[in-house]
């Protein structure tokens, strides 16, 4: 793994685009991302680029007044993370590492544009 830097973005826009392309359809509440393979190859490309990182996410969450509880305002979670690169990479990587304890967080985001959202803030930086 490497660290990641903004020059080297566009794999992670790329895997982006394959999982925001059929959004209608998957934001059908019985769709489940985590059986997307365009989904779960995003993940993986997070992580094999660096995206995601180690932290304590638990502690950058509370400073920021960051929950999961609202994932409706998906706005603003990334206006609390901030709009650099490194509140945005520890936003996903918090919001990843939430779901691998099984919480289906990341099927709400999803449905509720924070990807699409999080293209968005990559390609103006």
């Amino acid at each position: 793994m490497f660290e990641f830097s903004i020059e080297n973005k566009g794999e992670i826009l790329d895997a982006l685009k394959k999982i925001n392309d059929n959004e209608k359809q998957k934001k059908n509440a019985q769709f489940d991302i985590m059986q997307d393979k365009d989904f779960t190859d995003f993940i993986s490309t997070l992580d094999a680029a660096g995206f995601t990182e180690v932290f304590d996410y638990d502690e950058w969450m509370l400073k920021n007044g960051i929950d999961f509880e609202n994932t409706g305002d998906v706005q603003n979670l990334f206006i609390k993370a901030g709009t650099d690169l490194t509140g945005i990479r520890r936003l996903v990587t918090a919001a990843v590492r939430f779901e691998r304890f099984g919480s289906g967080l990341l099927n709400e985001l999803y449905r509720n544009g924070f990807f699409s959202l999080m293209a968005d803030k990559l390609n103006v930086l």
